[in-house]
């Protein structure tokens, strides 16, 4: 064969094997260094090429991640919504270490959707100088040792928190008004701690809070602490020390939501003052495992009435008396329809299998009948509550 078809075939191996990395002579792979990329040929950014996501090996992370050594032992995510969440577990040794971690120069935004510190042993105070310059719109703390929130805490995100999640800590000092800086907050919760008291008119100004959640505290409750939350839609006070709803209790004037579910079960309440529930449209009120020995027509009836029987009542496992008292539930078939299948232990009945002349010698203590509801009784039939 010619001589210039060698050369040729030569030259040709060695600039595929010198694109590829290896050595002709060995079948190396070539150090880096001496690697030499064939004139023309693009490469991808680094960031995309290399980078790995913080909390998988197998995952390539988006731009708004830094890197996982730099941040460890917290963890980043990247979201298909093109967002970006930031975790740190129990490998976290102390709050001057999480301080740490945020406050680091070390993110390429200040904006991440969600902030998690989850399952530590930490008792740090929560308060404005942990964030460092980062802004979130959720913030998960549950399952730690926090115990003290500082005032103003969570005021650098006044514009964007929408979720704030304390479940599980051992929180007693909490400074409630700075619920009132969030004007975007739809969502708190403050399960599972030691609370004892929120104080009344807390949320004056919480127009924005759809859901909040304290149950398993140690609360009572003082009047109008809810009354500045129009848009409330669930409310969970259950399993803490409740002993008495006193008047305005629960009052939400103005209520604007189509509905509210409220939860007082498994608490101790043994009276229930008339007008503590006002203002509220439609609502489910959960009074299930209470110390209720008796169901006043002044109390409920009135809240039946002003949400037009848009009511119900859920009153079983509580230490019911039933006798004349609860005449007017009995021989109305619209109210006992406003209330659950309750059970009468000295009857050994239920709302739906009573009748008139289970109660004793009753005349219909009518005291508070409603106009509109009146046309509507029936006693002969019951309401096939479920």
């Amino acid at each position: 064969m010619h001589l210039s078809w060698f050369l040729y075939t030569g030259l040709a191996l060695a600039t595929l094997n010198a694109a590829s990395g290896r050595d002709i002579r060995h079948g190396r792979k070539l150090h880096p260094l001496h690697q030499q990329k064939p004139e023309g040929v693009r490469t991808l950014p680094a960031v995309l090429e290399t980078t790995r996501d913080a909390t998988s090996d197998n995952e390539t992370s988006c731009s708004l991640c830094p890197s996982a050594v730099r941040l460890s032992p917290c963890k980043c995510s990247c979201k298909v919504n093109g967002q970006a969440e930031l975790l740190c577990g129990p490998e976290l040794s102390s709050c001057s270490q999480l301080t740490e971690i945020l406050n680091k120069q070390i993110f390429p935004t200040s904006h991440y959707e969600k902030l998690t510190v989850s399952g530590t042993q930490l008792d740090c105070i929560i308060e404005k100088d942990l964030w460092g310059p980062l802004n979130f719109e959720k913030i998960v703390l549950v399952k730690n040792q926090f115990s003290t929130v500082d005032n103003h805490a969570f005021s650098p995100f006044k514009n964007t928190l929408k979720t704030l999640n304390l479940e599980k800590n051992k929180i007693s000092n909490f400074f409630f008004p700075v619920i009132n800086e969030l004007p975007k907050l739809r969502e708190f919760v403050i399960m599972r701690n030691d609370i004892t008291l929120i104080p009344g008119y807390t949320f004056i100004n919480s127009s924005s809070i759809r859901v909040f959640k304290a149950s398993h505290n140690q609360l009572a409750l003082t009047c109008d602490t809810f009354a500045g939350m129009p848009m409330l839609e669930i409310l969970d006070l259950s399993h803490n020390r409740i002993t008495k709803l006193s008047t305005h209790v629960l009052r939400i004037p103005n209520h604007q939501a189509n509905s509210l579910e409220i939860d007082l079960s498994f608490n101790e309440i043994q009276e229930i003052e008339p007008n503590a529930f006002v203002g509220i449209k439609g609502c489910m009120i959960n009074l299930r495992n209470n110390k209720l020995i008796t169901l006043p027509e002044k109390t409920f009836r009135p809240v039946i009435d002003y949400t037009d029987t848009r009511v119900m009542f859920t009153v079983t496992e509580n230490p019911l008396e039933c006798d004349c008292d609860i005449s007017w539930i009995v021989q109305n078939v619209t109210v006992s329809g406003c209330f659950d299948n309750f059970r009468c232990p000295n009857l050994n009945e239920g709302l739906n299998t009573i009748s008139s002349s289970d109660l004793g010698n009753c005349t219909f203590r009518g005291h508070m009948r409603l106009p509109h509801l009146e046309n509507k009784v029936n006693a002969s039939v019951r309401h096939p509550n479920t």
